[in-house]
Parts: structure tokens; C-alpha cells; sequence
């Protein structure tokens, strides 16, 4: 618990140091440097972890495998780009998987980093990034890690106008997790020209809100052991009251604060300047908070990780919104509430109890 708690309150420190000047138009250059010290550090410790993460069984298993397979063999597996890494890192390092954790974090880091950078302050990115993304995306699960990684460097792209590119990381992601294929429709939003007037923006989204309750209301009438033939979707649908999952309603407070700060970007008729991906990203929200009231709470809580560059975005964007008097304030709420967040997950989860505490290296 000492580790994740310094850790944060650190980066917050160092946050609030490089924010000694509010001004929005400030040069950013001596943050970024702060911020990719601060990545190496979190990449060598991140690596050397032993025994810490929801799935480090999991992935000890996988490791090993890689002594019975050929290079051949790879493409017919599931997620072949996470097989493809794991093997070669194996080939190179046997019966280790350190090696292989130091990959898979330059990966996760050299995606998310040009994300971090874009925006108003890349250090209160990196802060809100830490407890949902680093401490138990990353270290509890690294091959959606890396799908989200590779998410938030198509963002980039695709902010920079820059569509074929981000097209490709999409296609990408889906190699490193199979539950990346959830934005490849995000490939049709970035080819449709959608800017409707206010009343017609807002009616679409009362029609999707409408037709997903009905919709939900009607697969929760259905019996769904025909599902026990895919094991992805079994374990993130059919395990509705797994005690792993249940602070998911915890978890998804900053997305229920970004879902309200995008409604409130509606109201005010500018989402014009909005990128696509965070249009997509809100109707992906939406899904989450349905999947939650239903009881999918598995499968909301795993959707809802690929939320966090959803919630960076406008979580700093507002916090940056025009009157520089009450940023700070913004802030430091920002900060209590992922303290807050980190706190019950520490002190409250058993599975947290059981597989991320105590933070153990493997010297």
C-alpha cells in the first residue's frame, strides 16, 4: 500500500511544482523533460515487480508456453503481436519474464506518451493516469495495457489530423487484445461527416440512450450459456457478481464526470472542435454505465479501462476551461477524487489485498 500511495502523492508534488505557473499558454518544455524522467523511473520499477498483478499467474503461464512453440505456430493463436513479443523476448531471455515486462512498458510508455505530451499539463495527465492506467491496467493487465497504450498513440494521430496512421494503431490494438475490437467502428467514425445542429446532435443521442435500455433489458431476459464457447466474452458477461469487479461503481466516477463535462460540451454547442474519437469514446461510456445497471459488472468494469485517455481529455480540459482564478482549485479536485478511488481500492478490494499488495520487486 506505501509504494502506490507515495508514489502518487509524489507525482502529484512534482505536478503541482512544474504547475508553479498556471498560465494556459505556459512553455511546457521543462514538464515534459520532468515527465520522461519520471517514465523511466516508473518503467525500471514496473519491470523489476514480482509477484504483483491481477494476472501474473496468468502471464507466467503464457511465458512459459513459449518453450513449446515455434515461431510458425504463433499466427494461429489469439492476439498474435502480444504472442509474437512474448516469444521473441523469450528466445532471448529464457525462463525470465522480467525481460518481457521491460518490453511490454517501453511499448505501454512509448504509446502513451505523445498522448501525455498534447495536452494542457503531460504531468497532471501522467497523475491521472497512474492509478487507473499504471498500478492496474499495466501491472494487472499487460496485454490490454498495451492495447490501450496503442489506443491512446492512434488518438494522437488522429488529433494531428493524421487519420491513416490512427486507422492502422486501431487495427493494431486489436493484436494485443481481442477486446480492442470494440473501436473498430471508431474507423467509421473518423470517415463520417456527423456535424449535425444542436437539436439533431442531441435527439441521435436520446435515441441510443433509448434503444440500449431496451436493448440491455432484453439480453438480460436471455439465457446465455451458449457463451461458455468463448471464453473472452464467458468470463467478462457471465461472471455478473465476481467480488473482483465490484468497485467498478468507484471506478467509473471519473467517467461519470466526463460523460457530464461531454453533456455539458452539448449543451453549449461546441463540440465542433471535439475530436471523433471522443464522440465514439462517449457512446462507449454510455455502454459502460448500462452494462453497470444491469449487472454486466465484468464486463463494464474491463470496457471502462479503455475510458481513461476518454477521461483525461476532458477531466483537464475543463480544468483548464477559461478562468485560470479556479484552476488550481479544479485540480486539486481532480486529485482528492483519484486518491480517494486509490484509497478503497487499496484498503477495501480483497483482490487488490491478494495480488497487487504487497508491491514486490523480484530482488
Amino acid at each position: 500500500m506505501i509504494f502506490y500511495l507515495y508514489y502518487y502523492l509524489s507525482s502529484f508534488l512534482i505536478t503541482l511544482i512544474t504547475l508553479r505557473n498556471i498560465n494556459i499558454n505556459r512553455n511546457k518544455n521543462y514538464e515534459k523533460y520532468v515527465l520522461f524522467i519520471i517514465i523511466f523511473i516508473t518503467i525500471i520499477i514496473i519491470s523489476l515487480r514480482y509477484e504483483t498483478g491481477g494476472d501474473w499467474k496468468r502471464y507466467l503461464y503464457l511465458y512459459s508456453v513459449n518453450s513449446e512453440v515455434t515461431f510458425m505456430s504463433l499466427w494461429s493463436w489469439d492476439e498474435p503481436l502480444y504472442k509474437l513479443i512474448s516469444f521473441l523476448t523469450y528466445e532471448i531471455y529464457p525462463n525470465q519474464i522480467n525481460l518481457f515486462q521491460f518490453v511490454c512498458c517501453v511499448i505501454f510508455f512509448s504509446s502513451v506518451t505523445p498522448f501525455l505530451i498534447s495536452q494542457k499539463s503531460p504531468m497532471l495527465a501522467f497523475t491521472f493516469l497512474l492509478f487507473p492506467g499504471i498500478y492496474i491496467v499495466l501491472i494487472g493487465f499487460e496485454r490490454q495495457a498495451l492495447a490501450l497504450g496503442v489506443l491512446m498513440l492512434a488518438y494522437t494521430h488522429l488529433n494531428n489530423k493524421n487519420n491513416v496512421h490512427g486507422i492502422i494503431l486501431i487495427i493494431i490494438s486489436f493484436l494485443l487484445h481481442k477486446s480492442a475490437i470494440i473501436f473498430y467502428p471508431l474507423i467509421i467514425f473518423i470517415f463520417i461527416n456527423y456535424n449535425f445542429s444542436l437539436f439533431f446532435r442531441q435527439f441521435w443521442f436520446y435515441i441510443f440512450n433509448i434503444a440500449m435500455i431496451i436493448l440491455l433489458y432484453f439480453i438480460t431476459s436471455l439465457d446465455l450459456t451458449f457463451l461458455d464457447k468463448a471464453p473472452l466474452f464467458n468470463s467478462y458477461i457471465q461472471d455478473n457478481n465476481s467480488s473482483n469487479s465490484r468497485g467498478v461503481f468507484f471506478r467509473l466516477i471519473p467517467t461519470f464526470i466526463s460523460i457530464f463535462i461531454y453533456s455539458f460540451y452539448i449543451y453549449k454547442n461546441n463540440l465542433r472542435s471535439m475530436p471523433k474519437w471522443i464522440d465514439y469514446n462517449y457512446l462507449i461510456g454510455l455502454f459502460v454505465i448500462y452494462f453497470t445497471f444491469f449487472g454486466f459488472l465484468t464486463l463494464a468494469d474491463r470496457i471502462n479501462y479503455y475510458l481513461i485517455p476518454f477521461n483525461i481529455f476532458l477531466l483537464i480540459s475543463i480544468c483548464f476551461d477559461k478562468n485560470n482564478n479556479i484552476v488550481i482549485s479544479k485540480i486539486y479536485l481532480c486529485f482528492i477524487m483519484y486518491l480517494v478511488m486509490l484509497l478503497i481500492w487499496l484498503g477495501l478490494s480483497e483482490f487488490s489485498y491478494k495480488m497487487w499488495q504487497p508491491f514486490m520487486l523480484v530482488f
